[in-house]
């Protein structure tokens, strides 16, 4: 779900929330980053992914893939549009090398 607000001067309004068959964020979906592209013309969201391909939790070479939504933006109305999601390979959240 994503929830719109009008921010103003003085006010803050709620536009209630927006929702979309794809994606579903799940709780082993986690580390992931929401951001406006520079034109404020489309927003993406996206996670890193975790857990096993089924929605199990337990610790597997099989991770579940990431995912990254990118969905048009209309800033006059706060709406989100043409949503696409696209999966990326699967990472664990264990055994992570900072080098």
């Amino acid at each position: 779900m994503v929830f719109t607000f009008l921010v103003n001067q003085d006010s803050v309004y709620n536009y209630g929330a927006q929702g979309f068959a794809e994606p579903h964020f799940g709780s082993l979906d986690h580390s992931g980053q929401a951001m406006f592209s520079l034109d404020d013309s489309k927003y993406a969201i996206c996670v890193r992914g975790g857990g096993l391909a089924d929605g199990s939790p337990k610790i597997s070479d099989s991770f579940a893939p990431g995912k990254i939504c990118i969905a048009d933006f209309d800033r006059c109305t706060g709406k989100l549009s043409n949503a696409k999601v696209y999966r990326t390979e699967g990472s664990p959240c264990a055994n992570l090398d900072p080098n």
